[in-house]
């Protein structure tokens, strides 16, 4: 029997079974990678046998690397579902992916603080880790590829996304009344304060996709498994820069 590499999903590892499902799972180990800078290795040190009882009878998974944003990192739990069946389909991965898109900012004061990542007016970032409600967020400057956390206050009020992130309707429902560039002198359309009583009277709801953008979504509870980082490639890194995103969105660039 040959031997196949640890990241393989628990059928391919206990029974040589390959299909798109298992493709599935070593796709979520491989943008795991991406995601640590390829400076972990997955599962390392550990046997077939000690990987599927730290799957199936633990119910471990690697853990969240420090720059991967939620909503990538539940996308990627729900890749590692023991049961095949539970896995996404691809063409539902990409959709999810295109959702998770990070939001560009242009910067508009500079940020030199101690700790916290530099920015100078004029940089894009990529921001990954937001709320309103939080005056720290985190994400990556585009002009030195670095990640880190900063002032949201440094950051233009409007994004540089050609899609921009608005407001969804709600869930089943067609209902969705307007939209306006909340300033009330910009383009806008329908009538943001109120729904029209025709509408409220004559509801088109559908079915709700479990599987559709949930802004709220709730990462599952997975035990996680520590990975080990790899102490050569950790010092071989140290001098580069990586654009996280660059690799998975398209995104990005060095200067």
């Amino acid at each position: 029997m040959r031997r196949v590499p640890n990241r393989c999903a628990p059928e391919t590892l206990r029974r040589q079974e390959f299909s798109s499902s298992t493709d599935v799972w070593m796709f979520a180990v491989t943008v795991w990678e991406m995601f640590t800078f390829g400076i972990e290795n997955p599962w390392s040190g550990l046997s077939v046998q000690e990987i599927l009882k730290s799957l199936e009878e633990r119910g471990e998974r690697l853990r969240c690397p420090e720059y991967c944003p939620p909503s990538i990192y539940s996308l990627l739990l729900l890749c590692w579902s023991l049961n095949s069946n539970d896995r996404p389909k691809f063409s539902k991965i990409n959709s999810r992916l295109n959702q998770c898109r990070p939001i560009q900012y242009r910067v508009t004061r500079d940020n030199k603080q101690i700790n916290q990542l530099t920015l100078l007016r004029g940089d894009t970032v990529s921001v990954f880790d937001s709320s309103v409600d939080k005056p720290i967020w985190q994400g990556q400057n585009h002009r030195t590829q670095k990640v880190g956390f900063f002032p949201r206050i440094c950051l233009s009020s409007t994004t540089t996304n050609t899609n921009e992130k608005i407001s969804w309707p709600v869930r089943g429902s067609f209902i969705h009344t307007g939209h306006s560039d909340g300033t009330g002198q910009g383009p806008s359309w329908g009538k943001i304060d109120k729904i029209d009583e025709t509408i409220l009277s004559n509801p088109i709801v559908t079915p709700v996709d479990t599987n559709e953008r949930n802004e709220n979504v709730q990462i599952e509870d997975f035990p996680v498994l520590v990975s080990v980082p790899d102490d050569e490639l950790l010092k071989s890194i140290e001098s580069k820069s990586f654009t996280i995103f660059g690799e998975v969105f398209g995104i990005g660039g060095g200067a």
